[in-house]
């Protein structure tokens, strides 16, 4: 037996609603109609005009302007690679950088798309998990995962004032 909280919308009105409202007397041919999808695509309306978008793909463009063929992501992963040989170094680079900012120019001149992996990706990661994850394979981690992270491994009572 399966618990409510695991059913989907779908479920519970397929095994709870529809079956109650048979029982009270609707008609399932002719009263009750279930969801259904009729297009395909997203549809946008603009006054009297009507558009449907079956497929949408972007291009994005390296330094020399040549079209990247790769993934964004592995695209992203081959640069950051060849500045940094290993999450360690990028690491260190990270933390003895006076600002965020140094590393996103110094990204970018390698040709990073930085905006365009940050929309690709996760608008919710900061440019640290994002570079990480992408290049390095690290678990995606908002900051708030990390913090919560630290807390349970208790860095703060185990260390101190230096945490």
């Amino acid at each position: 037996m399966y618990s409510k909280k695991d059913l989907t919308e779908r479920d519970i009105c397929t095994k709870y609603i529809t079956p109650a409202l048979v029982r009270s007397g609707w008609d399932f041919q002719l009263q009750i109609l279930e969801e259904f999808s009729f297009t395909h695509g997203r549809i946008y309306v603009k006054g009297k005009l009507t558009a449907r978008v079956l497929l949408t793909r972007e291009m994005y463009f390296d330094a020399q302007g040549k079209p990247i063929t790769v993934s964004l992501k592995d695209y992203t992963r081959e640069k950051v690679k060849k500045q940094f040989s290993s999450l360690d170094d990028f690491l260190t680079t990270w933390n003895n950088a006076d600002r965020e900012e140094a590393i996103v120019k110094e990204l970018e001149a390698q040709g990073v798309l930085v905006d365009a992996l940050e929309n690709a990706v996760n608008k919710e990661l900061e440019l640290f998990n994002l570079i990480c994850h992408t290049a390095f394979d690290t678990p995606p981690l908002t900051r708030k995962e990390r913090v919560n992270n630290v807390k349970k491994q208790n860095y703060f009572t185990r260390y101190g004032e230096t945490a």
